[in-house]
């Protein structure tokens, strides 16, 4: 026995062979490189028991990677410690260019022995499997979408867009059944990647089926059970989070397990300057997708939906408790972190997106395991039933009588009478229909007088020698403004029908619209501005500078007006106008907007809520508390959304709902008024 009674033993492990190296304990201990040993058990053994002999004390690290958890299992199976180092925090020297097995093997034994070294949760055999068992429903899923996403490609790159709803449902199917292609090598293609596709559907119902037979089994199954108790935690949620967590307890704080998952802030700072940067997402990225993916759930009030009741059937009261009070907390969270003007980092659109294609994904399951079990089948058509609501009552009904053949007693044919019937409704939509409007001028002449033709004269169009009619171009708007559908989009729509209207033709018609619609924007403006009560905002976008090939930036403005928070009679209204800039937002600009007749009265709120103005001011007539009445210069201040870095949303949409307005500084349009508000 040597000097020295402890040591440090690092294996830089490799596919064939690992590097060993050792760190003998103290300040002065030598630190040598020992050689490589075969990975295999036995071999492994041998090396471990030859330094168990010469030491009294082994600590063993390697580092994570490939291999797996095998070897740290055989070395604390023959007695000893062993840290399996997380890579990502082993301490590196910026000025090393050189790599190898032998000087990583001495590296790591000379940190394990400084304690500079960072190990990783070592999960059991069981637990193991299922989480490998996890991860591969995983890998089938990003499988499948990415063979989707390689059909798509490929039907736009022949001009086969699908665009009568969301992609992958039964009508999407029933389309692409009847897609065909002229060349026999294409058809070929198209085919093996719908084959592909139906493959991998198959294989990820196989590894859900797999995951609801395992899981109830598993030690960790009432965990599993105790997490869905949480909104959005779905059973897959609940068994992706615990397969890569583990046991939450070995985190102290959840500052821990949130720094765990890369859901904390990265930070340069230096001094006084404080810098953050957004989230490193730098942890576990399956877990930390599905929590995410749950959080979403918590942007609508606390409830506890129907999928939620029977989750929480037959747990424990105090785990029932724990759940709702968290759901409370963080429905509360997102309203403050919104009405602070908190940016998504993902859009709402996008995010239902996403959603959808699950539910689509979902719902053609639940279609297949219907058509195989009548019990089932009943069970959901129960309670699709029960959860369909009535149908408005203004919709017109058309009557379908569904009647037996004959009316005769089967038993002893006499004749039956109507004792009642069974009502039922569904919603039924006709089509859009096109239809051409053909006007004829008869001409007429004179007999007795050769130079005289009388016609009537032609009717008056919106667009002079165009095609379109006037409810054409106002179901052209309607789909660009408020259904958000571009242009291109529908010109898709019109060529299904075999109508070629090119997308500049279409922008023809939206321009030329919106100058006869000018007058009228113009009076609503002239009309708001009057208004002894007014909000605004402005947001910025690029916009097109014709004959420079670049953009300028585009000052949206939206001037709002609602009075129904001081009961007024005026309906509410929202203008909006865009402007071309070369300089920053300049907020006087909305003072200078309003006639000189209104500046003495109005009262301007800039990027703030009709509530927020009626706590601060409660005589609809007057100003903000302590404004000066001869002073018509406005106070420009930014408000707290700007300073953050935050973008505003347009106030249009702030106006529109009393649960969604956010709450702003609001800049007083009389020099001197009180600010403190």
């Amino acid at each position: 026995m040597g000097e020295y009674s402890e040591v440090f033993v690092a294996f830089d492990v490799g596919k064939k062979k690992h590097a060993v190296a050792i760190a003998e304990g103290g300040r002065t201990g030598e630190v040598r490189f020992v050689g490589e040993v075969e990975n295999s058990p036995a071999a492994i053994e041998r090396t471990i028991k030859r330094l168990g002999k010469k030491y009294d004390r082994l600590h063993v690290c390697f580092e994570a990677g490939p291999t797996g958890y095998g070897l740290c299992r055989q070395v604390r199976d023959l007695g000893y410690d062993c840290m399996v180092v997380a890579p990502a925090l082993i301490p590196k020297r910026p000025g090393e260019h050189v790599k190898t097995n032998r000087r990583d093997a001495v590296t790591l034994a000379r940190l394990h022995r400084a304690g500079e070294l960072i190990g990783v949760w070592v999960p059991d055999v069981v637990h193991e499997a299922v989480r490998d068992l996890v991860r591969a429903r995983e890998a089938a899923a990003d499988d499948l979408r990415r063979k989707r996403q390689q059909l798509l490609s490929f039907l736009l790159s022949h001009r086969r867009i699908y665009a009568s709803g969301g992609h992958w449902t039964l009508a999407h199917r029933r389309w692409l059944a009847h897609q065909s292609f002229d060349h026999t090598a294409q058809q070929i293609v198209f085919q093996e990647k719908i084959d592909a596709i139906e493959d991998a559907a198959q294989r990820l119902r196989r590894l859900d089926e797999q995951l609801k037979v395992i899981v109830p089994t598993w030690s960790m199954a009432r965990v599993v059970e105790a997490y869905q108790a949480m909104r959005g935690a779905s059973f897959l949620v609940a068994v992706i989070f615990a397969a890569e967590i583990g046991d939450v307890r070995r985190f102290d704080t959840p500052p821990q397990l949130m720094a765990f998952l890369g859901l904390v802030p990265g930070e340069c700072s230096t001094g006084d300057t404080v810098r953050r940067s957004s989230l490193t997402l730098a942890g576990n990225r399956r877990a930390r997708r599905a929590l995410v993916e749950a959080a979403w759930t918590y942007r609508y009030p606390a409830r506890v939906s129907e999928g939620l009741r029977v989750r929480l059937e037959g747990l424990p009261k105090a785990v029932r408790d724990i759940a709702w009070k968290e759901q409370v907390r963080l429905c509360a969270r997102y309203r403050r972190l919104s009405a602070a003007g908190k940016k998504p980092p993902v859009p709402e659109d996008q995010l239902l997106l996403g959603l959808e294609e699950a539910e689509q994904i979902e719902a053609a399951g639940e279609e297949e395991a219907e058509r195989a079990d009548a019990a089932t089948r009943k069970e959901r058509t129960a309670k699709r039933r029960a959860n369909r609501g009535a149908l408005p009552a203004h919709l017109p009904r058309i009557d379908m009588v569904v009647d037996i053949e004959n009316h005769a007693c089967p038993c002893c044919r006499n004749g039956l009478h109507r004792i009642g019937e069974d009502v039922s409704e569904r919603l039924d939509i006709v089509p859009a229909q096109l239809r051409v409007i053909v006007v004829r001028r008869p001409k007429y002449a004179c007999r007795a007088c050769e130079d005289v033709v009388v016609q009537a004269p032609a009717l008056a169009r919106l667009i002079e020698g165009g095609l379109p009619t006037e409810a054409t171009v106002a179901q052209v708007l309607v789909s660009k403004c408020a259904d958000h559908l571009p242009l291109y989009r529908q010109a898709q729509i019109y060529a299904r029908q075999g109508i070629n209207l090119d997308r500049s033709t279409l922008a023809d018609w939206v321009g030329r619209a919106a100058r006869h619609l000018r007058p009228v924007h113009e009076r609503l403006l002239e009309k708001l501005k009057a208004s002894p009560k007014l909000f605004a905002d402005e947001t910025t976008a690029p916009v097109l500078d014709p004959g420079r090939g670049k953009t300028k930036t585009g000052q949206l403005w939206a001037y709002a007006r609602d009075d129904r928070p001081w009961n007024g009679s005026d309906p509410p209204a929202s203008p909006m106008s865009m402007r071309r800039t070369e300089r920053r937002s300049d907020r006087s600009l909305i003072w200078r907007a309003l006639p000189e007749s209104c500046r003495s009265t109005a009262m301007v709120a800039i990027g703030c809520s009709p509530t927020r103005v009626a706590q601060r001011s409660p005589s609809a007539g007057r100003t903000c508390a302590g404004a000066s009445t001869n002073s018509p210069q406005p106070v420009r201040r930014r408000s707290r959304a700007r300073r953050s870095g935050a973008s505003q949303s347009s106030i249009a949409s702030r106006t529109t709902s009393a649960a969604s307005r956010q709450t702003h500084v609001l800049p007083c349009a009389r020099k001197g008024a009180d600010r403190s508000g």
